[in-house]
């Protein structure tokens, strides 16, 4: 499927996630906790924001392992944060 812009990638995404029934992984140098999957919504609505969403499929069952790049000396990408947050 091809996208014009990220909200239909998103909402896509979102929607994906809800079905996981075993395992979620994610991988990246950039990554949220606090990103809204679907949009408009409210950054302090945890329902479509990523953390949220997380917890959710977590408390189902759903095993979710998330890698975060460390940032190079030159760029912080806030991997500790986003390490003790999620």
């Amino acid at each position: 499927k091809m996208y014009s812009d990220g909200c239909g990638y998103y909402e896509d995404l979102y929607n994906e996630l809800m079905k996981a029934e075993k395992q979620v992984c994610i991988t990246g140098w950039m990554i949220t906790p606090y990103f809204l999957l679907k949009r408009p919504g409210n950054i302090n609505d945890e329902e479509y924001r990523l953390d949220g969403v997380l917890c959710r499929l977590a408390q189902r069952g759903v095993k979710i392992f998330i890698i975060v790049f460390m940032e190079p000396f030159l760029v912080n990408n806030d991997s500790e944060h986003v390490q003790k947050h999620m």
